[in-house]
Order: structure tokens, then C-alpha cells, then sequence
């Protein structure tokens, strides 16, 4: 099973970690880390959206 890993810059200079296998999604912020199934990942984006399009 192959595995990607995305590293960000935030304005902080705090790296935000995303990593990402074929059944879930890992996301680390500092200490904290954040599992997510490809459900879970779906209805985030979903939100995203929603939050976006109320901004």
C-alpha cells in the first residue's frame, strides 16, 4: 500500500503534516494529530465548502 505525505508552511512557521494511505488520512499540526477515514475526509471537505460559500 503506497503512502503520500504533503508538508505545509503556515505564516507561524508551523509545518502541518498530511499524510495519506488508500483507506485513511493522518494530519499533523504541531502535537496534535488527526485520523481520519475517507468518510470522514469527505464530509470535512463538504463542510469546508459549505463554510466557505456563508463567508
Amino acid at each position: 500500500m503506497s503512502t503520500r505525505k504533503d508538508v505545509f508552511r503556515d505564516r507561524n512557521g508551523e509545518y502541518l503534516e498530511v499524510w495519506e494511505n488508500f483507506q485513511s488520512v493522518s494530519i499533523c499540526y504541531g502535537e496534535e494529530e488527526i485520523n481520519l477515514d475517507r468518510e470522514q475526509v469527505q464530509r470535512l471537505i463538504q463542510d469546508l465548502v459549505d463554510l466557505e460559500k456563508r463567508i
